[in-house]
C-alpha cells in the first residue's frame, strides 16, 4: 500500500495495483466455490424436475409404446433362457422375470393376455378406443 496525502494534508493508504488483483482473485474464487456448492446441492432437485418434465411431456400413446418396448426386451431375454419356447403370455413373462411388474394400462389396453411370439416382427396391442398400437420387436 502506498500513502498519499488527502485534501486536508493527512496521508491515506490506497491499495496498490497488485493488491487489487489479489483482492479480485479472492472475490472471484469465493463466488466460484459458492456456485459449485450451490450447484451440487441443487443438482438432484434439478435432475428430478427435468425427469418429471420429460415424463409429463410424453403422450399416453408414447407410454404404451414404451411399455411394449420394455415387454419386447423382456421377451427377448426370456426366449434366450428358454430356447424351446415359441411364445409367451405377458402375465407368465412377468412372473418369470425377477423384479418385473405388469405395466399399468394407460389407454385401456390389456397386457396380461398379450401373447408374444418368438419369431414375431412386431408387437401389437388393442386400445380401448378400438385403435391399435404396433412397435417393431427387437
Amino acid at each position: 500500500m502506498s500513502r498519499k496525502p488527502n485534501s486536508m494534508g493527512k496521508s491515506i493508504s490506497t491499495p496498490t495495483p497488485n493488491r487489487k488483483k489479489k483482492l479480485w482473485l479472492v472475490v472471484v474464487l469465493a463466488l466460484a466455490v459458492g456456485g459449485v456448492f450451490a450447484y451440487f446441492r441443487l443438482k438432484p432437485e434439478l435432475a428430478r424436475a427435468k425427469a418429471d418434465a420429460i415424463e409429463a411431456a410424453k403422450s399416453p400413446k408414447m407410454h404404451v409404446r414404451d411399455n411394449l418396448v420394455r415387454l419386447s426386451a423382456m421377451a427377448d431375454d426370456y426366449f434366450a433362457k428358454h430356447p424351446e419356447a415359441q411364445s409367451v403370455v405377458v402375465k407368465d413373462l412377468v412372473q418369470a422375470t425377477p423384479g418385473a411388474t405388469l405395466p399399468t394400462p394407460i389407454l385401456g389396453e390389456a397386457y396380461d393376455d398379450l401373447v408374444i411370439s418368438k419369431n414375431a416382427a412386431s408387437l401389437k396391442i388393442k386400445l380401448a378406443d378400438g385403435g391399435e398400437l404396433t412397435v417393431p420387436k427387437h
